[in-house]
C-alpha cells in the first residue's frame, strides 16, 4: 500500500467504523471511501472487511490487536462449528447454507458469538481472532506431520 489515506482507511475499517464514519474522519464522501475500499477489495483479492483486515495483519501493514483470552471460552458445539466455517473464510452465506438457516441469523449468531461470548468489539479484534485461529490449527498440522 503507498497511500497514507488508504492506510488510513483500512485501519478504520479494522476499528470497525462505518463507511460515514470513516469519511467524515478522513474528510472525503462516503462514495469516495466506498470505491477506495473497494479497491483495497481488489488489491488485495479480498470481498469483505474481515479478510481484508486479516490480510492486512498477515502483510504486517496494520498491528495485531492484543486479544481477550479465548482459551476456556465456553462455545455450544454448534457456536463453534461457526467460528470454525468463518475461520476457514466461508461467508455467511456459504454457512447458512451449510446449516440451513438464513445469512441474516448466521451473522446474528456470528455477532453473539463474537461480542456476548468472547467480548470481541471490533472488525480488526475479528480477523485477529480468525487469523490466531487459523495459525492454531496450522500448528497443530505441522506438529502431526512431524
Amino acid at each position: 500500500m503507498s497511500d497514507i489515506r488508504d492506510i488510513r482507511i483500512l485501519a478504520l475499517t479494522a476499528e470497525g467504523l462505518k463507511v460515514a464514519e470513516i469519511a467524515q474522519s478522513v474528510k472525503l464522501s462516503p462514495d469516495q471511501v466506498s470505491r477506495i475500499r473497494r479497491e483495497l477489495y481488489n488489491g488485495y483479492g479480498v470481498h469483505d472487511p474481515i479478510s481484508l483486515v486479516i490480510t492486512a495483519i498477515e502483510r504486517g501493514e496494520i498491528p495485531l490487536p492484543s486479544l481477550p483470552a479465548v482459551n476456556g471460552v465456553s462455545l455450544t458445539p454448534r457456536q463453534q462449528k461457526i467460528l470454525d466455517w468463518i475461520c476457514q473464510g466461508k461467508t455467511n452465506e456459504e454457512v447458512a447454507q451449510e446449516i440451513g438457516l438464513a445469512a441474516v441469523t448466521v451473522r446474528r449468531r456470528l455477532m453473539g458469538i463474537l461480542y456476548r461470548a468472547l467480548g470481541i468489539s471490533s472488525c480488526r479484534m475479528t480477523a485477529a481472532l480468525i487469523w490466531w485461529f487459523k495459525m492454531k490449527k496450522e500448528v497443530k498440522a505441522r506438529a502431526k506431520v512431524a
